[in-house]
């Protein structure tokens, strides 16, 4: 089989997330690998002292650990690959997401998610979680078809094909909860989000965008959305994460960007139809998360939202005219809102859009 590597006597470690780096898995085998545009975020090392035995053939499927985007992002790419395996194997990550020591990975039950997505796809097989150093008898290593921060593979068109087809038919009697989405951010701004997005929410709903919260939904319910809707807006984020299980997304997308740059949703969007993203790089001003320091989970505020509106009206996403007022009332309920570790760090945002705002009037 092309873009397959075959390994005997293949030993795994889990994964421990430390500094920014994923320390273990699979050494000496780049198809392995984890990578992040034309680099690697792992750190592999040969496996050293006894490890417990797989007798049989598996698939390796790369990561996983409990964030849905991340999910979508890093583990099923390389599930086109599956031929009557004994298992797929994913390993196991500690350092992230409540999971922080052997002990809490030997305990974990991985997501239903990853289940539910075997099951669509046809896969019938179990799921294997590289808990402890494990050597497996026959393991394949396929190359993902699909990257964080990279292009889809043209080889991997087919199988997204594919992918869609058995989605399609999975998801054949339900209908969106709209043609036009709005998928905010509103309920989750502690983890991350764009302070002002309660304006866009009010002003898309009052255009006839039902107001869309993912986890709310079924898991089909939420492939219907995507593959029925005619436009989606979305703060971006892992609600739009699962297109990567799509070989073009039907309905036209629009972003409003948390980050100054984006390689992840344009470079995953692209090739699936394409992203209009609503607002420039240097529009993008961030803000500390609820600890205080700079990270995923930090605030974003647009520098001229004004500018963001018409850009939404240009597009006839929304008609009503820019409110300056309403929005900066906005702004600072979705940042009252969004809970911070101590007064401090909520003082430090504040102060910071203040200073912000007082020198940009």
């Amino acid at each position: 089989m092309t873009n397959v590597k075959t390994i005997e006597r293949a030993a795994i470690a889990p994964y421990v997330f430390e500094a920014g780096k994923f320390h273990g898995g699979l050494d000496g085998c780049d198809l392995a690998r984890m990578r992040s545009g034309r680099n690697f975020r792992d750190v592999p090392a040969p496996v050293t002292g006894e490890t417990f035995l797989m007798p049989g053939r598996y698939l390796y499927a790369g990561p996983l650990w409990n964030h849905f985007g991340h999910i979508l992002v890093d583990s099923p790419h390389r599930l086109w690959a599956f031929k009557d395996h004994d298992a797929i194997v994913f390993n196991g990550v500690i350092g992230l997401r409540g999971v922080h020591s052997t002990h809490d990975l030997a305990l974990w039950n991985y997501p239903p998610l990853i289940d539910k997505i075997l099951s669509i796809l046809g896969i019938d097989a179990p799921v294997f979680i590289v808990r402890r150093p494990t050597t497996f008898q026959t393991l394949d290593v396929p190359e993902a078809g699909a990257e964080w921060k990279m292009n889809v593979k043209q080889f991997y068109r087919p199988h997204l094909r594919r992918y869609q087809e058995a989605i399609e038919k999975a998801v054949e009697g339900i209908e969106p909860i709209g043609k036009r989405l709005y998928y905010p951010r509103t309920h989750l701004l502690t983890d991350g989000g764009i302070i002002g997005s309660s304006y866009f929410e009010e002003a898309l709903a009052a255009n006839g965008f039902a107001i869309c919260r993912p986890e709310k939904l079924s898991l089909d319910q939420q492939f219907a959305n995507l593959l029925k809707a005619d436009q989606i807006v979305f703060d971006e984020g892992s609600s739009i994460h699962l297109s990567e299980l799509f070989d073009y997304l039907p309905a036209k997308a629009y972003m409003l960007p948390r980050r100054a740059g984006d390689d992840v949703f344009c470079r995953a969007l692209t090739p699936r139809g394409g992203m209009v993203t609503l607002a420039d790089a240097d529009n993008v001003e961030m803000l500390p998360d609820r600890n205080g320091n700079m990270s995923p989970a930090s605030l974003s505020f647009y520098r001229d939202p004004q500018s963001v509106i018409k850009r939404m009206m240009d597009y006839g996403l929304i008609t009503e005219p820019f409110d300056a007022r309403r929005y900066h009332d906005a702004e600072m309920h979705d940042l009252l809102s969004a809970k911070a570790a101590d007064k401090a760090a909520r003082q430090q945002r504040i102060d910071r859009l203040a200073e912000f705002r007082k020198i940009a009037a």
